[in-house]
């Protein structure tokens, strides 16, 4: 190989090094904008700092001390990570050690301790995909006692088009309402529509022993203009929640 063309693939090299820089600076400034862009919209939402490295294989986001207060809900975790591949960016992967918070329900609360939670959000053609989230364990409290520990929890929201999703959420379970040394497998799967920015659909609640498959508890919910209900009860109103986000 002539020195002459050994210099020009040394140029070609840097050169594409140089381009590849210059997209990865851009691309995880956009980045960083657009979630800070984004939060501060939010008056319920704070976070310390935030901050972007990872160059040159992929775009972490980290974000310290976030916290989300609105009328029913209070959350707060250390750190938020975010990371983005530079060469797909319809793909969003989130990591939360640790999370705190409360549930507010009618002037009750209900304390919750997540850890490990990770989760995958896809975009097809800039659209809305599917989430997929899971979290190791779940620990929940009312009143300072333990009423319940989650452990395996995966969430699955899965488009079929752009107004119909696949719903599925499972976990192993512990409470002591049914027993202190058993477990419990929890299903709910079902398929929820949204239309003119109204929720609808329907889920099924599955409660089962998780060492015999035994059913104790099974009962259909339903999803009506943004209300969850069962036979007839309102138990949530999703639209409340979102409006308050």
């Amino acid at each position: 190989m002539s020195k002459s063309a050994l210099k020009w693939i040394i140029i070609f090299l840097f050169s594409i090094l140089l381009l590849y820089s210059a997209y990865w600076l851009i691309v995880s400034s956009q980045f960083k904008s657009q979630v800070s862009s984004m939060l501060g919209e939010r008056n319920n939402i704070s976070y310390q700092s935030m901050f972007v490295s990872g160059f040159p294989y992929r775009m972490n986001m980290q974000i310290e001390n976030l916290e989300i207060r609105n009328e029913f809900t209070e959350m707060k975790t250390d750190q938020l990570f975010i990371d983005l591949n530079p060469f797909d960016l319809e793909k969003i992967m989130l990591r939360i050690p640790k999370i705190n918070g409360d549930i507010i329900i009618e002037n009750e609360v209900l304390n919750f301790t997540a850890t490990n939670l990770a989760a995958r959000i896809d975009f097809k053609e800039r659209n809305f995909d599917s989430l997929r989230l899971i979290s190791d364990k779940i620990d929940t409290n009312y009143l300072q006692t333990n009423i319940a520990e989650f452990n395996k929890i995966k969430f699955y929201i899965i488009s079929n088009n752009f107004d119909s999703y696949n719903v599925e959420i499972k976990s192993i379970g512990n409470t002591n309402f049914y027993s202190a040394d058993k477990t419990i497998l929890i299903e709910l799967i079902g398929n929820i529509e949204n239309k003119n920015n109204e929720l609808n659909g329907e889920i099924q609640l599955n409660i089962l022993n998780n060492d015999t498959n035994e059913t104790i508890f099974s009962m259909p919910l339903n999803v009506i203009n943004g209300e969850l209900l069962a036979l007839f009860f309102p138990i949530f109103n999703f639209r409340d929640l979102f409006s308050s986000i």
